[in-house]
């Protein structure tokens, strides 16, 4: 399950249970020290959005 959180700071995409996908590049953060499972991508604009998917996505 993925969830699209928006924040007065930045956007996130939020893995339900993120914690048990396959991170080498470490762009999924715990949302708090609180929360077990879920991971998040954090966003504050487009060209972050952009250089994510060049790094992580692209070969």
């Amino acid at each position: 399950m993925v969830l699209l959180h928006g924040f007065k700071e930045y956007s996130a995409l939020l893995f339900y249970k993120g914690a048990l996908l396959k991170d080498p590049k470490k762009i999924l953060i715990q949302q708090t020290e609180n929360v077990q499972a879920g991971r998040q991508i954090r966003f504050i604009n487009l060209a972050e959005i952009n250089q994510l998917e060049v790094m992580y996505w692209k070969r």
